[in-house]
């Protein structure tokens, strides 16, 4: 976490302040870590802290079908489980993790899947931070 929103986060505003993340989980049901960081995410941009660019997460993978899906279940995620991270505006991959063996076309597969799902995200961040701003400036 530190390291995928240290790259995000304007720090040169924070020098003598500290950010802390703090998660809890409650229940799970798969692509637990792209759901922890789309939500670390919304946290930040509720509470002010300035950054550069929104940190958008996405899981793919192959299933016991050998189908390539995204946003994995937790049964899903048994088989291969492929949980991505990237930056909206410039697409640079924060962060990517895969724990099992992918012929390389399988590969590339799955990440196409990931970085689909980043983009679905993404535009319903988008969608979601535009209306809650809309909605504060009418309220003032």
């Amino acid at each position: 976490m530190e390291q995928t929103f240290s790259s995000v986060v304007m720090l040169e505003y924070y020098i003598k302040s500290e950010i802390n993340i703090e998660v809890s989980v409650m229940e799970s049901d798969g692509s637990l870590i792209c759901c922890i960081v789309n939500a670390a995410c919304m946290a930040l941009v509720h509470a002010g802290i300035m950054m550069n660019d929104l940190v958008v997460a996405c899981s793919a993978g192959v299933t016991a079908n050998k189908l390539v899906c995204a946003d994995l279940s937790q049964l899903e995620e048994n088989s291969c489980y492929m949980p991505v991270a990237i930056k909206g505006r410039t697409k640079d991959i924060l962060h990517m993790q895969l724990d099992a063996r992918l012929s390389l076309d399988r590969l590339k597969d799955t990440m196409d899947t990931a970085l689909g799902g980043c983009d679905q995200v993404l535009a319903y961040m988008d969608q979601h931070l535009r209306a809650y701003v809309l909605d504060s400036l009418e309220r003032q």
